[in-house]
């Protein structure tokens, strides 16, 4: 009797695994391609690798790509997924998909290796200027990395018997290789942090409650410029690198200097039209710190970067 039922578990499991990768499209198309501008979920990596996979799985998309890509600036700390600069420049835009791929204390070298893993699934890389030039030890794991890269940022290296694992029994069970592409399509983040970053929302929804969602901030003029400068600091060897990439890929990279501490001109005339620098000038009133913008200033920030795209397109 007992083996009778295990026999009926594992046909079940086996009939259920079937509809997996047709579910997994769907979840991950709903998820990358449609709705809220993606953003990872309390700037928690989880869903990185989820999100490069799907990205060069799949390198075009039903509209035009773009990703931003930075730290806790970008990324919109202190302000709702709405109301970060990539959110609000989607929005602006109308016509392109935007990633928002920043990440809390992110620095160069992990927007270099985030961006040369996708750099043939998207259109235009927004990579903002940051000074430290390290990568963290465990983008090794969860995306695409040449030994090269992996050696010069000293990664770590995905396990040997996990690997193993992944290439062959995850051929015949498919929950078991796109376990987490499945929580990251569904939730944007791991099922248990989810339940823990959502436990009031979702009791709310019990109860029959829907939150409250504040009022859009208005728009604000903001100045951004191409610098013309010569003679200031040199960019990170991470971003030099990336400008290369985008340039042998034919993409267009656009870093965004929130500091105005980068000559911008020779620069732009070596990589044009593939890459450029541009500085921002973000007044006061427009952060709610010494650094980060308020859901005004990155609408600001959005409005003046969509309407340089459209100066300079053809």
């Amino acid at each position: 009797m007992k083996i009778r039922r295990l026999l009926f578990a594992v046909l079940w499991l086996a009939l259920i695994d079937l509809f997996i990768p047709p579910f997994l499209r769907r979840a991950e198309y709903a998820r990358y391609e449609t709705g809220a501008v993606y953003r990872f979920e309390n700037s928690d990596l989880f869903a990185l690798g989820p999100m490069v996979h799907y990205l060069r799985e799949h390198p075009r998309g039903p509209r035009g790509r773009a990703m931003f890509l930075g730290n806790s600036v970008v990324f919109g700390y202190g302000l709702e997924t709405r109301d970060a600069l990539p959110a609000q420049f989607e929005r602006l835009a109308g016509d392109t998909r935007v990633f928002n791929a920043a990440v809390n204390g992110a620095e160069s070298g992990d927007d270099y290796l985030v961006g040369k893993a996708v750099i043939d699934s998207v259109d235009t890389l927004y990579v903002q200027l940051i000074r430290r030039d390290g990568a963290r030890p465990i983008l090794g794991t969860l995306i695409p990395v040449d030994d090269a890269d992996a050696r010069r940022f000293e990664l770590d290296r995905p396990d040997p018997i996990e690997a193993t694992l992944q290439s062959t029994l995850g051929r015949v069970w498919h929950l078991y290789a796109d376990n987490e592409r499945l929580q990251a399509a569904l939730l944007g983040t791991s099922a248990r942090q989810y339940l823990y970053l959502h436990k009031r929302e979702l009791l709310l929804a019990a109860l029959g409650r829907a939150p409250q969602i504040p009022p859009e901030n208005p728009r604000s003029t903001i100045a951004v410029s191409l610098s013309q400068r010569n003679g200031m600091l040199r960019l990170p060897r991470s971003l030099l690198e990336l400008a290369d990439v985008a340039k042998a890929h034919r993409k267009r990279l656009v870093i965004l200097d929130f500091q105005q501490r980068v000559a911008a001109a020779d620069f732009n005339a070596k990589y044009a039209p593939y890459a450029e620098i541009v500085t921002i000038d973000v007044p006061p009133a427009l952060r709610f710190d010494t650094q980060h913008l308020t859901p005004a200033g990155a609408n600001a920030v959005a409005a003046m970067l969509v309407a340089h795209e459209r100066e300079r397109a053809p």
